[in-house]
């Protein structure tokens, strides 16, 4: 799904076709894992998680860029530090809402 996601990112920015889908797909692995090891259902508990795991993401997009494709490493003026932070605030929104419209998500 992550590498599906990500490809599809990919096809709609104008960056390079392929790093938003092998982050994703890794930090979809490594999110699976985890997330059997601990319980991560709780809203702060959720939100944390989903913040570790979005600022993980960020750093390791821009990562590959700066390494494999010599990308300059760019922050846009800041705004996107705030990307991880307001990644995990709707998602973990959105995963409450939709437990409880429908029972608790798995």
């Amino acid at each position: 799904m992550g590498s599906i996601c990500g490809l599809l990112q990919d096809s709609l920015s104008l960056g390079v076709f392929g790093v938003a889908g092998l982050t994703k797909t890794l930090l979809g692995f490594g999110a699976g894992y985890i997330s059997r090891k601990i319980n991560v259902v709780p809203f702060f508990r959720n939100f944390a998680f989903l913040l570790i795991l979005a600022g993980l993401e960020l750093a390791l997009w821009k990562l590959l860029g700066f390494s494999l494709f010599r990308e300059k490493l760019t922050l846009g003026g800041g705004l996107t530090l705030l990307q991880p932070f307001v990644t995990a605030l709707v998602v973990a929104a959105l995963l409450r809402v939709a437990g409880k419209a429908g029972g608790e998500v798995s």
